[in-house]
């Protein structure tokens, strides 16, 4: 099976790639899976993502300054022709030869999410760990 990260070159071979699986959708983990895609992807390539990869999210920091997390597009990946499963629970990739665990729950007491991002869940602004907040079905999905 070819791996390839975002940020690192890729040394896989086009049409290598047997699938993507991305941990979340913060921008710096999704800003180059468009031109991955059409350098090393192949047609149906299965993208398995979380649901809550394709909220607008944003930081706002205390003196008021804030960054947007551009989500991956759902409709450019579809017109790339990937499979796309958004998935919490673990899934096997690559004919069962690969686990991908899903969603880990945070259990613990530092595990609280960024105290600045936001992110738009059924039209309300929800900020630091969402996976409680999470219902489903979301029109602020970036589409």
């Amino acid at each position: 099976m070819a791996c390839c990260t975002i940020w690192m070159p890729c040394k896989s071979k086009p049409n290598e790639m047997h699938a993507i699986v991305l941990s979340h959708g913060h921008t710096d983990h999704t800003r180059g899976l468009i031109g991955l895609i059409k350098r090393y992807g192949r047609p149906r390539i299965p993208i398995v993502l979380h649901p809550d990869a394709f909220l607008k999210r944003k930081n706002v920091f205390p003196d008021g300054h804030e960054t947007e997390h551009i989500p991956p597009s759902q409709r450019d990946l579809e017109a790339e022709g990937v499979e796309i499963i958004e998935e919490r629970e673990p899934t096997m990739l690559v004919g069962g030869h690969a686990l991908v665990t899903g969603q880990i729950a945070r259990t613990t007491s530092f595990e609280k999410g960024s105290p600045t991002q936001v992110a738009w869940i059924d039209g309300r602004v929800a900020t630091g760990s969402m996976d409680s907040r999470r219902p489903g079905g979301d029109p602020e999905r970036e589409r």
